[in-house]
């Protein structure tokens, strides 16, 4: 899911007059905070009539709102929702804060679209079962609030049917989790929660976890990456019709041994005790377009590894921490799992 970009770290406290720094999790409410700061900056510090105190109240009540953790989208959408109600209180009225309200919305609308999107084409890969109906439940639901968007009279209705519209976004994709494949029919499997949502790897068109080993002479592990792929269906294939591939990411794992050999254990991200450690995640867009973000922290755990005459197999679980090298902004990657049977080996 693109367009997920933090503020700035250095302007959040100009941004936000004191109140802790806590940052969003989308930038859709940049243009509006400009205007606030703007705003509470221009309010005398004494003196004040009785509507510049009901304006000096909803400011500070929609900043207080935006120091609120917000981990997702959902998040956001409850503090736009707040916002746009102790603004209303404030400034009743006001065009211009309705027109940013406006465009606050249309960038977290875009998101969820993005996200409802994103769950149909999920449907196609998950198995039969009560968690594809659960989540295909869930899909017709999240429809039917995106129509009560596209009818909402106000900023405030608005917000609270795309509240409503990602609620049940979020609810189909966990269901989809639990119908997620088990492997890629070689035995292979990864699977992770990626910026909140369920990732896995999926073998339709084409190898769903692969990657490569190098074993010295001597019969040590030197090297190892394990690499996990989804591919979605493309989106806008007529029904009916077999599906394209679409968007696709990849996620990358990799260990390099310095000095002495890898073995089961835990390594961190970055070059330590002779280890170097590293993931990268890549998005790629229907239309060619690439994001990569590399891992800032984390741990890869390697729990077997069996290495035979021709191949090696592995398995493991990862935690991380990575920053997108497009937007500078940081997500994680957790609950990760990988097991990566029969790797070809080379040697050093």
């Amino acid at each position: 899911m693109r367009g997920i970009v933090l503020l700035l770290a250095a302007a959040v406290p100009a941004l936000l007059p004191g109140n802790a720094a806590a940052v969003p999790f989308t930038d859709a409410f940049q243009d509006l905070l400009v205007e606030l700061n703007a705003r509470d900056e221009a309010l005398p510090a004494t003196g004040l009539t009785p509507a510049q105190r009901k304006q000096k109240a909803a400011l500070a009540k929609a900043f207080r709102a935006l120091a609120s953790d917000s981990q997702d989208v959902a998040g956001d959408l409850r503090t736009a929702g707040r916002m746009i109600k102790a603004l209303g209180a404030g400034f009743p009225g006001d065009a211009t804060l309705e027109g940013l309200h406006a465009g606050m919305l249309d960038d977290l609308e875009a998101l969820v679209r993005e996200g409802r999107d994103e769950l149909e084409a999920t449907l196609d890969l998950i198995e039969e079962g009560k968690p594809k109906i659960k989540a295909a439940d869930a899909l017709v639901e999240a429809n039917g609030a995106l129509l009560l968007v596209d009818g909402a009279a106000t900023a405030p209705l608005r917000a609270k049917a795309l509240s409503r519209a990602q609620g049940f976004v979020g609810k189909g994709f966990a269901a989809a989790a639990k119908g997620a494949p088990t492997g890629d029919g070689t035995g292979s499997s990864m699977a992770a929660t990626i910026r909140g949502l369920p990732w896995f790897a999926t073998s339709d068109f084409g190898t769903a976890v692969g990657g490569i080993a190098t074993v010295s002479e001597a019969g040590g592990l030197r090297s190892l990456l394990v690499r996990g792929r989804r591919i979605l269906p493309k989106t806008g294939t007529p029904q009916g019709d077999p599906p394209l591939p679409g968007k696709s990411s990849t996620l990358d794992l990799t260990i390099d041994a310095v000095t002495a050999n890898i073995a089961a254990g835990t390594y961190a991200v970055g070059n330590v005790s002779f280890f170097g450690t590293a993931a990268t995640f890549t998005e790629e867009d229907e239309d060619g377009t690439l994001h990569i973000a590399v891992a800032e922290s984390g741990t890869v755990v390697l729990q077997t590894l069996d290495i035979n005459l021709g191949s090696v197999t592995v398995s493991g679980t990862f935690s991380l921490t990575l920053r997108d090298g497009e937007t500078g902004n940081t997500f994680t990657i957790v609950s990760g799992t990988f097991v990566a049977q029969g790797l070809p080996r080379t040697t050093e």
